[in-house]
């Protein structure tokens, strides 16, 4: 049976049976959040980068994770997106 662990896209997983991975293929899969990817991008636009250039200290899994720093070509870049985040407004802030 596929395990999941995301909230809610994973009903293409759910049901190894009845689900639709399942029912066109035989891979074994799991389902993960794809939000460090998201973050990932979203620090690189509000820096002016290229994904490619940036790097999340990160860490947990799916949604009960934590980003501890964004670096940029080996400099700690973390002040200077949390900066750029509070000028732009709740937008790029996470719920208090």
């Amino acid at each position: 049976m596929p395990q999941s662990h995301t909230n809610p896209p994973h009903q293409p997983l759910q049901h190894a049976d009845a689900g639709p991975v399942q029912r066109v293929s035989s891979i074994r899969c799991i389902g993960l959040c794809d939000q460090p990817y998201v973050l990932k991008n979203a620090v690189a636009r509000l820096v002016n980068a290229l994904p490619e250039e940036v790097r999340l200290d990160y860490f947990g899994i799916n949604h009960l994770a934590w980003a501890k720093g964004f670096w940029q070509q080996e400099k700690d870049i973390t002040d200077a997106v949390l900066t750029r985040a509070n000028s732009l407004g709740p937008k790029y802030l996470p719920p208090r």
